[in-house]
């Protein structure tokens, strides 16, 4: 038999997990999948990755690079993780650190005027610029105790 691990919850023996948990772990990665600044991230990550590719030439970028990978990657892990957490204190602490991290991108993108073209640069802030915005009102609601978690 194997053993899996649910987190939370008491281990569960057998063939994995049962039914009614393993709806429950879709229905919540389903949640996270539909957040709006998630999906938005996760398309701004590969954006980022597309636009670095033409950088790796020049020398003088690779520690720009690794840094608009890291923080655009920043953005997704912050709001996964904080999605895992089980308090609303916990979410939000993550919520905030990620609108952070996708602050940190969009003032790199403006920096990185000398690499890439400003059509690409505007594109790149207004999508970040909509992330941060979903970041700052979900952050909102959430403090003031409307919802225990956005999705």
């Amino acid at each position: 038999m194997t053993r899996v691990g649910c987190r939370g919850d008491e281990s569960v023996e057998g063939r994995g997990l049962s039914d009614k948990k393993r709806k429950m772990s879709t229905m919540s990665q389903r949640g996270l999948e539909q957040f709006g600044a998630y999906e938005k991230a996760r398309v701004l990550f590969d954006l980022v990755v597309a636009d670095v590719q033409n950088l790796k030439a020049d020398n003088r970028c690779f520690r720009l690079i690794a840094q608009q990978v890291g923080s655009a990657d920043s953005i997704c892990a912050n709001i996964e993780e904080g999605y895992g957490r089980l308090s609303r204190i916990e979410y939000v602490r993550f919520l905030d650190i990620a609108r952070g991290s996708a602050r940190e991108t969009r003032g790199r993108y403006e920096r990185m005027k000398h690499w890439l073209s400003d059509k690409v640069i505007q594109e790149r802030i207004k999508l970040l610029d909509e992330i941060i915005g979903i970041l700052t009102s979900s952050i909102g609601t959430m403090r003031k105790g409307r919802v225990s978690r956005v999705e």
